[in-house]
C-alpha cells in the first residue's frame, strides 16, 4: 500500500509540474497593454515606448462614424466623432473608425488584430494597407470575411493616422475596430512566430489524441469513451487551428460549420462526463440540452446568421449551467473517489473552468472570435483533461499488468502441482497396489481410469455404463481404500 501511495503521489507531481510548465509557456498575454498613454479622445502618444523588446495591446479608444464609409480624401470633411463605445452596434450596419498613433518616425512596425466582423478596409497615412471581405453600404455590395492579419509600415513623420472601415449586414453584432497588438517589425515577426508555434502545438496534442483514441475504440469496441475522447479531440483541433477560416473560403460555410463544431462539441462533452461518472447529470437535463442543440443546429442549417447567431447567448448560459450543474454533483454526490476518479475530475473541472473563461470573456464577440481569437483557453483545457486521463490509462494499465502478473505466477504454481502430481502417478504401479483394498474387477477398473486423470463421464463412455453406476462405484472404491478424492488415492498408493 506505501508503494502504490508514493505511486500516486509521484504522479500527482508530475500532474501538477506539467500544469504549471504548461500555464506558463503558454500564457497568451505576452503583449503589454497601454490603456494610459491616450493624450486626447482617439489618439495615443506612443513615442516614449521601447516597442524594441515588447509588443504592446493598444486599449481601443476610437473616434468613430456611424453609418458612414469616409476614406481618407473626405474623412477631414465629415462631422464631429463620436468615442467608439457609444454606438449600438446591434442597430449599425457600416461605420468608420479612426486613430492617430504618435510614433517615432522612420521604423518600421508591426500591427497584429483580427479584422473587425465580418469586413473591414483599412488605410494608414491615406494608404489601403489591408481589405478583408468588402465593406459596403448595403448588404449587396457587402462581402463578408474575417482573418487574422500582421500589417507592417513605416512612419514619415511623428503622426500615423489610421482609418479603417467595416460593414456588418450578416451578424447580430459587429463593426466594432479591432484590437491592435503593436511592435517593432523583429519583435512582432517574433511574437507571431511564437504564437503560431503554441498554437500548432495544442492543434498537433489534439489531433494526435484523436487518432490515439479512435485506435483504442477500433481495438475494443466496447471503449465507447475513447472513442467519445476522439471526437471530442477533433472538434477542439479544429478550433484550435482555425480549419474552417483557414481552409473554407465561403464565409457562410465557414461561420455554419464553426458554429456547428461549437455545439456538437458541447454535446460529445456532456455525454462523455456522463460515461466517466453515470449520473452526474440528470436525464431529463441531457434530453433537454440536446433538444435544444438539434433545434440551434436546424436554425444553422436552414436560416441566416444574422437570425440564428442572437441565439448564441442562450446556448452558452445554458452550457454553463450544464458545466455547474456536472461539477458540483461530481463534487456533493459522487462517493467513490478513487486516484483515477480524482484525476478524471480534475480533468473536467480544469477543462469546465476554461471553457467559462472562454464563455465568459468573448461573451460580446462573435463565434469566429470565440473559435479564432488571440486565445484558445477552451482548447488548452482539453489538452490538460487529456493529460489527465492519459494518466488515469497508465494506472489502469499498470494494474492490469500487476493482476496478469499475479495471474501468471499462480499459474505457474498450478502447473508446477500439476507436473508434480503426474510424476508422482508415473512412480506408483496401481494395478499391484489395489489389489490390498479388496476392489472388485469393476471397481479395479474404474480406479484405474480415475488414476489415469479420467472424468467420470469419459469412462461411462469408456466403459459403456451409465453415469449413476459410475458413482456407485466410486463411492464403494472410496470407503474401501479409506479416502475422500482421486488425488488421496494417488498419495496413498505413493505412499505404500
Amino acid at each position: 500500500m506505501k508503494s502504490k501511495n508514493t505511486i500516486y503521489s509521484s504522479l500527482f507531481l508530475i500532474f501538477l509540474i506539467v500544469v504549471c510548465l504548461w500555464l506558463f509557456v503558454f500564457h497568451e498575454s505576452k503583449s503589454i497593454n497601454i490603456d494610459n498613454a491616450i493624450s486626447t479622445q482617439g489618439t495615443y502618444d506612443l513615442t516614449n515606448v521601447d516597442f524594441h523588446k515588447d509588443v504592446y495591446e493598444l486599449s481601443p479608444q476610437w473616434d468613430s462614424w456611424e453609418n458612414k464609409l469616409y476614406s481618407p480624401k473626405n474623412i477631414s470633411d465629415a462631422e464631429s466623432p463620436l468615442p467608439y463605445n457609444q454606438l449600438n452596434y446591434r442597430e449599425l450596419n457600416y461605420i468608420t473608425h479612426r486613430i492617430n498613433l504618435k510614433l517615432e518616425p522612420n521604423k518600421l512596425y508591426g500591427l497584429s488584430y483580427n479584422t473587425s466582423n465580418f469586413s473591414m478596409r483599412m488605410y494608414i497615412d491615406g494608404k489601403e494597407v489591408a481589405c478583408v471581405g468588402n465593406p459596403g453600404t448595403t448588404k449587396e455590395a457587402t462581402q463578408p470575411s474575417i482573418q487574422k492579419k500582421v500589417t507592417y509600415f513605416t512612419p514619415t513623420n511623428t503622426n500615423t493616422e489610421i482609418i479603417i472601415q467595416v460593414a456588418n449586414f450578416v451578424y447580430v453584432e459587429g463593426g466594432k475596430p479591432p484590437i491592435f497588438t503593436l511592435g517593432e517589425a523583429t519583435t512582432m515577426i517574433n511574437y507571431e512566430r511564437n504564437s503560431n508555434i503554441k498554437y500548432g502545438i495544442i492543434f498537433g496534442i489534439l489531433i494526435m489524441s484523436s487518432i490515439f483514441y479512435l485506435s483504442v475504440f477500433l481495438l475494443n469496441r466496447k471503449q465507447i469513451t475513447s472513442l467519445l475522447f476522439s471526437i471530442l479531440c477533433l472538434f477542439l483541433s479544429f478550433a484550435a487551428g482555425n480549419v474552417f477560416e483557414l481552409y473554407v473560403d465561403e464565409w457562410q460555410l465557414s461561420i455554419r460549420l464553426e458554429y456547428l463544431n461549437y455545439i456538437w462539441a458541447a454535446i460529445i462533452l456532456a455525454y462523455l462526463v456522463n460515461r466517466l461518472f453515470p449520473n452526474t447529470l440528470h436525464k431529463y437535463s441531457i434530453y433537454f440540452y440536446l433538444l435544444f442543440s438539434f433545434l440551434f443546429s436546424c436554425l444553422i442549417l436552414f436560416t441566416e446568421p444574422l437570425f440564428f447567431s442572437s441565439f448564441l447567448v442562450q446556448f452558452q448560459i445554458i452550457s454553463v449551467i450544464m458545466i455547474l450543474q456536472g461539477v458540483f454533483s461530481l463534487v456533493f454526490i459522487n462517493k467513490d473517489w478513487s486516484f483515477k476518479k480524482i484525476f478524471t475530475f480534475v480533468g473536467i473541472f480544469l477543462f469546465a473552468v476554461f471553457i467559462i473563461i472562454d464563455i465568459l470573456t468573448r461573451n460580446n464577440v462573435t463565434i469566429v472570435h470565440f473559435f479564432a481569437g488571440k486565445t484558445f483557453n477552451s482548447a488548452i483545457g482539453m489538452v490538460l483533461f487529456v493529460f489527465c486521463y492519459m494518466l488515469v490509462l497508465s494506472v489502469e494499465q499498470s494494474e492490469t499488468s500487476k493482476r496478469i502478473e499475479r495471474l501468471h505466477l499462480s499459474l505457474k504454481s498450478a502447473e508446477k502441482k500439476y507436473y508434480e502430481l503426474i510424476t508422482r502417478q508415473e512412480e506408483i504401479q496401481p494395478e499391484d497396489k489395489l489389489v490390498k483394498y479388496g476392489l472388485s474387477k469393476r471397481e479395479k477398473e474404474i480406479a484405474l481410469l480415475l488414476i489415469d486423470g479420467k472424468s467420470r463421464e469419459e469412462i461411462m463412455n469408456l466403459l459403456h455404463i451409465s453415469l449413476g453406476t459410475i458413482n456407485t462405484h466410486c463411492t464403494h472404491i472410496y470407503q474401501k481404500a479409506n479416502c475422500n478424492s482421486v488425488i488421496d488415492l494417488i498419495c496413498k498408493l505413493q505412499k505404500n
